[in-house]
């Protein structure tokens, strides 16, 4: 059996964590958790990842920051394989549609919203800490 170690200069990481945390913009609450992941990646900043339900609607949906701007312009979204989950085809209404894209980016829509300007986008580390959290169930609504 042949393995290949972890390169020790490139590494990602989650953890799970019972620290709170809390971000106000404008001096209001706008996220109160005790259940954050935390993402780990070398040479980046720790970066936290919170529930939806801990997250409190504030103010205006314009105040929120697109933080892919700087490459959402150069994805050609437009050849982009677009993938359903197994079984979703008998599925009536909107489905989740994902997309491997250059970069190693993957792309993010509603088959109901098909444009570019609403198509999330995830850097590899962030579709990898997604993944996991899905499959720890963390975004189960019941």
């Amino acid at each position: 059996m042949v393995i290949h170690a972890r390169d020790p200069y490139k590494r990602v990481d989650t953890l799970r964590s019972s620290r709170r945390v809390q971000v106000l913009v404008a001096d209001e609450l706008v996220v109160d958790s005790i259940r954050p992941l935390l993402l780990f990646e070398t040479s980046l900043p720790t970066r936290y990842y919170l529930p939806f339900g801990d997250v409190h609607t504030v103010g205006s949906m314009s105040d929120i920051v697109d933080d892919k701007h700087h490459i959402r312009g150069t994805l050609d979204l437009s050849n982009a394989v677009w993938q359903r989950a197994e079984g979703s085809a008998e599925l009536e209404g909107p489905h989740l549609e994902i997309a491997f894209v250059q970069d190693g980016y993957v792309a993010m829509r509603s088959s109901e919203h098909p444009v570019d300007d609403q198509t999330l986008l995830f850097t590899p580390s962030e579709w990898e800490a997604f993944v996991l959290g899905a499959k720890d169930g963390e975004f189960d609504v019941m």
